[in-house]
């Protein structure tokens, strides 16, 4: 597969619900009738699996052609749960109360105890079973998740998932008597604490919140979906693996820095600081040799082609060697609101024109951010949605214009730009696009309202449909 289709992928997965539409999104759909965007190619098809995810850190496997959930797997506890059903027959399950009030007044692992505070109990996997369950039997009252973080240590770090047959593993019990005293009754536990100490728990928790947000990058290329946990500083590859979902914990350390951005290639893994103009870039085959670099500004997109990350900042377009450290930057006019590389060339979606109901597609040289060409898209309302096949990327744009009477009526309008000459296709996609989207064999996927719809270039009805958990979405060829 070329750069081209990974590239859309690090636009697509790490970007996409951050560059659409400056003044909102909106969806609508048109039953005006459309014209095909080009012939069907043979062939194509459907990818056999999707991966969707959750900031919070559940990831669920699709297979996409059998239209079956597979398995959900929870980053923050470890934890699978196979989900082999129809996809269109989800419905949400919601805990009876008192089972909601037990989950969340189990304690958690108190200041200062370790493994050692535990009786190790040697356990030899039976065919079938996970650490969750395993690790529930021995300590029902207790949190899984932090206990099974104890696990992981007495285990010298190993990875919980996935675990096999005959495998032995080291799991903790409480001592003899003390399964009474760690379950207090939530009555008791509140009559202990006063009022500034509530408040002070209750920001603890917020902020913890906060800062246990997952970052992802999916790449086609290499199948691949990662994962960055900010509360346990670890980062994650999931694969799908003979038609299961594969979590491989590969990183962890206490120096990895608190991102709001995620990015990997074959060589590096980049964070983006949290509130600074601050890049640690991690080596992708020695994970424990990183190094922190300074950017121009704090990016707004991003992208690494070649040996060179390039991002948009404010009104100016960065780059930044990763081999030599030299960087460059150039004004573009205004905010960008998408980035993308296609056919060796970078193209910048700017709100250059926003005043006059405008934006601006920017064909830009990446060897010396030399703007090649300008191409108007006559809307202040647009969005990059995906590479497109050979030389085409697709454009969302909400046109309007006014009827007899004087109203204003938008459409929602996906456009085939040729990019070799920088030009709208003659052809428009009347469909409505959503927050998420990503193309691949000729096919458009596009995420809206909890729906995956996937359309062939050359219909506007979805080839296929269904519910989807979790906010964004990658693809597993």
């Amino acid at each position: 597969m070329s750069k081209k289709k990974k590239t859309v992928m690090a636009v697509g997965v790490g970007m996409v619900a951050t560059v659409l539409l400056s003044a909102g999104i909106y969806f609508w759909s048109s039953t005006e009738g459309s014209t095909q965007v080009k012939e069907s190619v043979e062939g194509s098809g459907v990818a056999s699996h999707v991966l969707s995810y959750t900031q919070d850190g559940v990831v669920s496997l699709y297979a996409l052609k059998q239209k079956k959930i597979v398995e959900e797997f929870d980053l923050k506890t470890l934890s699978k749960k196979t989900a082999d059903k129809e996809i269109n027959d989800q419905q949400p399950k919601m805990p009876p109360a008192s089972q909601t009030i037990q989950k969340q007044v189990k304690p958690l692992i108190q200041s200062g105890e370790t493994f050692k505070d535990f009786v190790k109990v040697p356990i030899s996997v039976e065919k079938g079973g996970n650490a969750w369950e395993i690790q529930s039997k021995l300590t029902p009252h207790r949190n899984i998740a932090a206990m099974l973080r104890l696990v992981m240590e007495v285990n010298h770090r190993m990875n919980l998932h996935p675990i096999y047959p005959g495998e032995k593993i080291i799991f903790l019990k409480e001592h003899k008597g003390e399964e009474i005293v760690k379950s207090k009754p939530v009555e008791k536990l509140e009559s202990e604490v006063d009022q500034r100490s509530q408040q002070a728990v209750k920001k603890t928790t917020i902020a913890k919140n906060e800062k246990s947000k997952f970052l992802y990058y999916g790449s086609v290329e290499d199948k691949t979906l990662y994962a960055y946990s900010n509360s346990d500083k670890a980062i994650y590859r999931m694969k799908e693996s003979a038609g299961k979902l594969q979590v491989i914990n590969i990183s962890k350390s206490e120096h990895y820095v608190t991102a709001d951005g995620l990015l990997v290639t074959n060589k590096q893994v980049l964070l983006f600081e949290k509130g600074t103009h601050k890049l640690q870039m991690i080596d992708h085959n020695d994970l424990n040799k990183m190094e922190t670099l300074e950017l121009e500004g704090q990016p707004s997109h991003y992208v690494v082609y070649g040996d060179s990350l390039y991002y948009t900042f404010g009104d100016k377009l960065g780059k930044l060697n990763l081999v030599n450290k030299e960087k460059k930057s150039v004004l573009l006019g205004d905010d960008s609101k998408g980035l993308v590389v296609v056919d060796y060339k970078l193209y910048i979606l700017n709100a250059f024109g926003t005043r006059m109901t405008n934006s601006v597609l920017m064909k830009v040289d990446p060897s010396d951010l030399h703007v090649d060409q300008l191409l108007e898209l006559k809307t202040d309302e647009s969005a990059i949605l995906s590479k497109g096949e050979t030389d085409e990327l697709y454009v969302g744009r909400i046109t309007k214009e006014k009827d007899l009477r004087g109203n204003v009526l938008k459409k929602n309008e996906i456009t085939a730009i040729n990019v070799k000459t920088l030009t709208m296709g003659k052809s428009t996609w009347f469909i409505p696009f959503g927050k998420e989207s990503a193309g691949y064999d000729s096919h458009l996927y596009m995420l809206q309202n909890g729906k995956l719809n996937v359309y062939a270039v050359n219909d506007v009805k979805p080839q296929t449909t269904f519910n989807i958990k979790g906010e964004h979405f990658t693809i597993l060829p």
